[in-house]
């Protein structure tokens, strides 16, 4: 498999802030949405299809990045006395500009 570029790298990180924000809000179906989502981008970006064994392994994941994700938000907003949706808005958009200043290359 080639490396990764910032793009996609972009991409995987992009969709983990969804997972996160679904996650946030609570919602059943928005976060099944969101891992699945994720699995399907992953699952793109590989050589071959995932096994369903690695597509359980990359919904655990969504689930842990997720906690994490959220905690840390939650943190940082009740730092800042801000909404902790508005925190993964920023993620979400310095992940973006991190992409743009990338320009494909390799991450």
């Amino acid at each position: 498999m080639d490396h990764l570029t910032e793009r996609e790298a972009a991409a995987l990180a992009l969709a983990l802030v969804a997972v996160a924000t679904a996650s946030l809000d609570g919602g059943d179906d928005a976060q099944q949405s969101s891992e699945r989502g994720l699995i399907e981008l992953v699952n793109t970006l590989s050589d071959e299809p995932l096994s369903a064994r690695q597509a359980e392994v990359v919904s655990a994941l969504a689930g842990a990045s997720a906690a994490m994700t959220t905690g840390l938000s939650g943190a940082v907003a009740e730092q800042r006395r801000c909404d902790a949706h508005d925190v993964l808005q920023v993620a979400a958009r310095a992940v973006l500009e991190h992409a743009h200043d990338g320009n494909g290359r390799s991450a």
